[in-house]
């Protein structure tokens, strides 16, 4: 990594300026290039994740899209890198949870629940953008990029 997160970006980056960590909580780390990618994107067009982290190693990860009222969900594994650090290792895309969340609060009461019951469907919140003109995630699948 060549510009790790700071106080102004929750993004770190390799060097070639690709998004490559995201700092999701002061004590919690996501690494993956598509991860980043796709949640960088979200995160321009006002989405907010959230993470459960569990005690058998799996983390699942929220990304909640205030206006379309959705959250699609990634799942992974964490480990620990240093006391009380977090690191949630190469996510995979699982779908969108089958609900609608009308506000806010309800997505974060749903987020905080230990374990939450998540029913998926297939898809994806449609928000990535490339080269300047907005495309269905599902057009091309997006593949990490070597480091």
């Amino acid at each position: 990594m060549i510009k790790p997160p700071s106080s102004t970006d929750s993004f770190g980056y390799d060097n070639a300026d690709q998004p490559i960590v995201v700092k999701l909580k002061p004590d919690v780390y996501v690494f993956g290039y598509e991860f980043c990618h796709v949640l960088q994107t979200l995160i321009k067009h006002g989405c907010v994740p959230a993470e459960l982290i569990y005690e058998d190693g799996g983390a699942l990860i929220l990304i909640f899209d205030p206006n379309e009222k959705k959250a699609e969900l990634w799942s992974g594994w964490w480990r620990c890198d240093k006391p009380d650090i977090y690191s949630i290792i190469e996510p995979e895309h699982r779908g969108l949870v089958n609900q609608i969340f009308e506000t806010s609060d309800a997505f974060m009461e749903f987020s905080n629940a230990r374990s939450p019951q998540i029913e998926l469907i297939p898809g994806q919140i449609q928000k990535i953008q490339r080269s300047g003109a907005a495309v269905f995630r599902g057009d091309a699948p997006l593949r990490p990029r070597p480091l």
